[in-house]
């Protein structure tokens, strides 16, 4: 089976490609570590994604929490309180460099 590949429109975000694409908005973080995205808020026009295999490829488990999906696979877990921290992280690094 041809790995499905999608080019990120203007407006969108991963749920909305999850939801759109793969039929359930639910499978967002699917497509965020398939494509290795560290911060699945950040993504940018005409960014070229992977899709995962309808399917859902070796995904374990997908957890839902009051802020955010957790998902386990194979020695990864995205936690809603990583995620606030590697954005302000990376907010802070950017406002650094101007």
């Amino acid at each position: 089976m041809a790995t499905e590949i999608y080019k990120v429109k203007s407006g969108e975000s991963l749920s909305i490609i999850a939801r759109d694409m793969l039929g359930d908005i639910k499978r967002w973080p699917e497509i965020a570590f398939t494509n290795a995205i560290r911060y699945p808020y950040v993504i940018y026009v005409g960014q070229i994604l992977e899709l995962p295999p309808e399917n859902g490829g070796d995904i374990i488990e997908v957890e839902s929490t009051a802020v955010a999906p957790v998902v386990k696979q194979a020695g990864f877990s995205l936690r809603p309180a990583t995620v606030i921290l590697l954005v302000i992280g990376a907010a802070l690094l950017f406002y650094n460099k101007r």
